[in-house]
């Protein structure tokens, strides 16, 4: 098994934040415990409230900021699986926040972050492995320039982003209407724009 945080040939615990697959851990060296006290690192799953037994979405992170802090005076590291810092979600008409905004927030209390996914390379190179696909055939399709799309380019990925999502979103709130000249600004520009 290899560790994430230590050279300690010893199996690491670990203490989660919010719901996630609990496949992630299946078969492996890493051990859940209960309290973030007694962890090695926290694990960022979905930020959710828990509501009457049930996971529910929220839009900012004002309700998790008091847990974060309380990591922070741990001194224990988080791994965030999902950079993304908003994202799309039924019955919500604003983005509802993901783990990269908890992340973010943090990092800027000083805390450490190991973050995984898009737009890292080690989850293409990974996911590559098992596709018997040649690069130039593949189009990675996302709504979000900094995750999705940055990632394929960084991958060599062709790239498609649709207009339905986060950065069309960001684009508006920027007080823009053309989503090249948005993305160029931003270094991060798609092979191509799909409306839907």
């Amino acid at each position: 098994c290899q560790m994430v945080f230590s050279a300690d040939p010893r199996p690491l615990k670990y203490n989660t934040f919010g719901p996630y697959p609990q496949t992630v851990f299946a078969d492996s060296c890493y051990v859940r415990v209960d309290t973030a006290e007694e962890a090695d690192f926290i694990y960022l799953g979905t930020p959710q409230l828990e509501i009457d037994g049930t996971w529910v979405d929220v839009e900012n992170i004002e309700p998790f900021k008091s847990r974060l802090e309380h990591f922070f005076s741990l001194n224990k590291p988080l791994v965030c699986p999902n950079p993304d810092c908003r994202a799309a979600a039924p019955g919500h008409l604003n983005p509802v926040v993901r783990q990269g905004a908890l992340a973010a927030y943090y990092e800027s209390l000083g805390g450490r972050v190991s973050y995984f996914g898009k737009p890292y390379p080690d989850i293409y190179d990974y996911m590559l492995q098992f596709i018997d696909c040649p690069k130039h055939q593949m189009l990675m399709v996302g709504d979000t320039l900094q995750t999705d799309i940055l990632g394929a380019k960084r991958a060599g990925i062709k790239s498609a982003l649709v207009m339905t999502g986060i950065s069309a979103l960001e684009m508006a709130e920027s007080g823009e209407t053309d989503m090249q000249k948005f993305a160029s600004a931003q270094g991060i520009v798609p092979d191509y724009i799909l409306e839907a």
